[in-house]
């Protein structure tokens, strides 16, 4: 009789840790994953800053190696009519960063120099594109960076002209 005492105690300790066990299971690993997933989030952002990237140059530019080309400061620019139906202006100040290191950058600032109106007219027909209320979205500033910095890059047909940056006031 203490045999099957014994085994019935066991039965059910067995049968209460498997019920812990499932229970533990479906509620706790769920958040366990969640958690998981938000550390290795975080330690990919950490990684990031550290390296650069993954999406980046990977020959990335030391900036003791760039230049700072003023294209235009406070020049005007026509925005395009928003919904108010007025006209409004944008002062813009827009500089180039070179790479002094870069080989073709000898044989290219010369030619800079000589086509700097129409990186202007890039420039300034890009922002030109978005109402002042777009322009308000620092995703479209960053986008007309970018925009600006693939148009120019094609214009000298090649990557000498390492970023744009491109300040707007809307007036």
């Amino acid at each position: 009789m203490k045999k099957n005492i014994l085994a019935i105690v066991i039965l059910a300790a067995t049968l209460v840790n498997a019920t812990l066990s499932a229970m533990i299971l479906f509620t706790f690993v769920p958040y366990v994953k969640r958690a998981n997933n938000l550390v290795t989030d975080i330690a990919k952002a950490i990684d990031l800053d550290i390296k650069g990237g993954p999406g980046l140059n990977p020959s990335a530019v030391n900036i003791a190696d760039l230049e700072t080309y003023p294209v235009f400061e406070k020049a005007n620019a026509n925005l395009k009519i928003g919904d108010d139906g007025k006209t409004r202006y944008a002062q813009v100040d827009a500089f180039l960063s070179l790479n002094t290191k870069h080989e073709q950058y000898a044989a290219l600032k010369p030619v800079l120099d000589a086509q700097i109106e129409k990186v202007k007219t890039i420039i300034i027909s890009e922002v030109s594109k978005y109402t002042y209320k777009e322009l308000d979205d620092a995703s479209i500033k960053e986008k007309i960076n970018k925009n600006v910095l693939e148009s120019v890059q094609t214009l000298f047909d090649s990557t000498f002209i390492h970023s744009v940056d491109i300040r707007i006031l809307i007036a």
